[in-house]
């Protein structure tokens, strides 16, 4: 019978999993090793123990999940950012989400009709997905809610939903991977072969560079409402990844900066990003607000260096974040001046 199956990772100790399928460590799709932040001891056995088995428990869940679709051609896909990865590793989706996020390529396959428009991320139609006869919905795990719609179809056993990890770096490889074992995607080793390529980049500019102990504040900028992203948002990962310390490590996506806080902690980058169309153009305003004549933000070394990164939205993980890495790392570590 179909079924709602969520994807959720469990933190394992060392010794808690008895009895896993080893990845082969030679493999291309394997995230190769990336620079940590100052926090954590390389040196660590037992850390070094306890991230291999978190791994290697996130791989077998994954797999599990992954191993219930019957009809890998007949899937939809309920968030953009799933969609788009799954449209470019080759897998043709059913029906997708409504979204000005989906690639053109795929917009245009929906607009001409050859995929199913299923409606909104947070209200999916669902005579459209009853019709289409999905063997499984798929959406990303970082989506705040799963639309209740979906669930109600699910546990009427119409198709599986499966909530995919798109939370991190991590996640994606780890996607690839099972998709390149079970065969499924000749492109999974194509995009992996790439990944590792930015990842192995970012490493190097991160470990040659003279910049030592750099830190960075994350906002995602909105008109009268920024927010700060903490050590576990996808772009506090990102930096940790290529030794950048986040001054907001603890902050929930949702808290509005601290702006005392950001002017006495002076981080030596500002990271920047804003929604929609003109999200690039807002986080910039937001930088060159902060230099004003008047402000008493213009001394921060971020704004008088013009070390503030304006990036694209970052979304869910997918496909495009190990580049999202690289241009971190280029822009911070490659260039004495990192405004963008």
């Amino acid at each position: 019978m179909k079924k709602m199956t969520l994807v959720f990772w469990l933190l394992v100790s060392a010794g808690s999993i008895h009895s896993c399928k080893k990845i082969p460590l030679e493999d291309i799709t394997q995230e190769p090793s990336v620079f940590h932040s100052a926090e954590t001891n390389e040196d660590n056995e037992d850390y070094l123990r306890f991230e291999e088995k978190r791994k290697q428990a996130k791989y077998d869940a994954l797999k599990t999940e992954l191993s219930q679709i019957q009809d890998w051609n007949r899937l939809i896909f309920a968030t953009s950012s799933t969609a788009n990865i799954f449209h470019q590793l080759k897998i043709r989706p059913l029906g997708v989400i409504q979204s000005k996020n989906l690639i053109p390529d795929l917009q245009a396959l929906q607009d001409e009709g050859s995929v199913g428009n299923i409606g909104s991320a947070l209200s999916p139609n669902a005579e459209v997905i009853v019709a289409l006869k999905p063997s499984a919905v798929l959406l990303s795990n970082a989506m705040p809610h799963v639309p209740g719609s979906l669930k109600k179809l699910a546990d009427e056993g119409l198709f599986d939903l499966i909530l995919l990890p798109q939370r991190r770096l991590e996640d994606i490889f780890l996607l690839l991977q099972v998709l390149k074992e079970n065969g499924v995607s000749d492109q999974a080793v194509v995009f992996a072969a790439q990944m590792a390529q930015d990842i192995k980049e970012a490493k190097d500019l991160a470990e040659n560079s003279k910049i030592q102990n750099a830190t960075a504040a994350i906002i995602q900028v909105s008109p009268g409402n920024n927010s700060v992203q903490g050590s576990k948002s996808l772009i506090g990962t990102l930096v940790q990844k290529i030794g950048i310390t986040n001054i907001f490590p603890e902050a929930p996506g949702s808290s509005e900066p601290d702006m005392e806080t950001l002017l006495l902690r002076d981080p030596k980058f500002l990271i920047l990003y804003g929604h929609g169309n003109n999200g690039a153009t807002i986080a910039r305003d937001f930088a060159v607000g902060l230099g004003n004549e008047d402000s008493v933000y213009r001394g921060m070394q971020a704004i008088k260096n013009q070390s503030y990164i304006v990036i694209p939205d970052p979304g869910s993980a997918n496909l495009e974040t190990s580049g999202l890495l690289l241009e971190l790392a280029r822009k911070m570590y490659g260039d004495s001046h990192a405004h963008s």
